[in-house]
């Protein structure tokens, strides 16, 4: 097995097996086993935090604040979704009732204009356009 200089495989840990993992190394002023040392107790880099401090309840609530926000603009955009598509499918059926309209008119027309004796032979002339 050859080594790529920059890259180590280690074996990872992760709830319930384990599996292989590359992780990149660069060196910096306090060596390779700082990158290479295990996890801390807390997982991610996550820093404890008193959940009796004001800050942590500052930050909940900014949290949660932000968590009803978001949920309430979702709801207005899926609202505002549902309501352009029921104007949409109004157009399209008012759309459909006009083409079907025309399409009326066009062959009355047609029928009007085959009963003008010149138009029967301008029509064979043209090579018959209906």
């Amino acid at each position: 097995m050859s080594f790529h200089p920059l890259l180590l495989v280690l074996p990872a840990f992760t709830w319930g097996s384990t599996h292989t993992s590359l992780i990149s190394y660069s060196p910096h002023p306090q060596g390779p086993a700082c990158s290479l040392s295990p996890p801390c107790s807390n997982p991610k880099g996550k820093k404890s935090v008193n959940k009796d401090s004001l800050e942590y309840r500052l930050r909940r609530e900014r949290n949660n604040i932000a968590v009803r926000k978001s949920r309430d603009k979702a709801k207005r955009r899926v609202m505002e979704t549902q309501q352009r598509m029921v104007e949409l499918l109004g157009e399209n059926e008012r759309l459909r009732t006009r083409v079907e309209q025309l399409m009326q008119e066009t062959e009355t027309l047609r029928d009007i204009f085959r009963q003008v004796p010149e138009a029967a032979s301008l029509i064979k002339g043209l090579g018959g356009c209906s």
